[in-house]
């Protein structure tokens, strides 16, 4: 199963907000917003644990550092994994009830 580009799930998003009259108004941090800041985290995580891995390689690193990072990093994606899941499949029944 290929990842949904986070373009289209926010464009999906906003066309569903659009029909129930939801506006922005708050100042609040929106459904863009949050979601963009927690890929950007993972994605900074992701490239902290590829360079703990590129330095144990060469032993600059002990495993013990490495294993924990590499643990953290795989809850991470699996929290992300699941969330755009259950965004996916809201946007399912959405579109369904539209339907």
């Amino acid at each position: 199963m290929g990842i949904m580009g986070t373009g289209s799930i926010f464009s999906q998003y906003n066309k569903i907000a659009g029909m129930v009259g939801q506006e922005k108004a708050s100042s609040d941090p929106g459904f863009h917003e949050i979601l963009s800041q927690t890929f950007k985290n993972a994605y900074q995580q992701v490239k902290s644990n590829e360079q703990l891995a590129k330095q144990h390689v060469v032993d600059q690193v002990d495993l013990a550092k490495l294993a924990p990072n590499t643990a953290e990093l795989d809850v991470k994606i699996t929290e992300i994994t699941a969330f755009r899941d259950k965004i996916l499949g809201a946007i399912q029944e959405l579109l369904k009830m539209q339907a």
